[in-house]
């Protein structure tokens, strides 16, 4: 027969902060009897997910101080995926988006446009002569030797 679960010492150890597990060590029953005496208590199940070492007081102020995301997580030792998963249970308010460079509203000027031009096409030069064409035909090298037809020609 199993044995019974004294629910007080079992409330107590919950409140000093042991898991389920240590709870069930030191009652001398098993995980799961700790498990339904919770829920038959009305109380949450504890997530084994890692805690974030900064208090919650601490991430909301750094949140409202629009300290970036990734830098809440790193002092918090938490990815950036579950600070946000934080942010959203502890429903923290929406921060505004960061804008982003903007282009210009003018337009170049034809001189702008000439020079530009130049740069990105002495680039494409430069990008295919470091290309290896060791082996590769040119299509009519092949229409030449047979391995191919040009369109339209069966």
């Amino acid at each position: 027969m199993a044995k019974r679960i004294d629910y007080d010492a079992m409330l107590a150890l919950r409140s000093e902060g042991l898991t389920a597990s240590q709870i069930a060590e030191r009652l001398g029953c098993s995980e799961d009897s700790v498990h339904r005496a919770t829920r038959k208590f009305g109380l949450e199940r504890r997530s084994s997910g890692k805690r974030p070492k900064l208090s919650p007081a601490q991430i909301h102020r750094l949140w409202v101080e629009l300290v970036p995301t990734q830098e809440i997580a790193d002092r918090a030792g938490i990815s950036i995926g579950t600070m946000y998963a934080y942010a959203k249970s502890m429903h923290l308010p929406k921060r505004p988006k960061v804008e982003r460079k903007q282009r210009s509203a003018v337009d170049p000027s034809p001189e702008e446009i000439e020079r530009l031009k130049a740069v990105l096409k002495e680039r494409h030069i430069q990008e295919r002569m470091r290309e290896d064409v060791t082996n590769t035909q040119s299509k009519v090298s092949k229409w030449r030797n047979n391995i191919c037809s040009p369109r339209g020609v069966a």
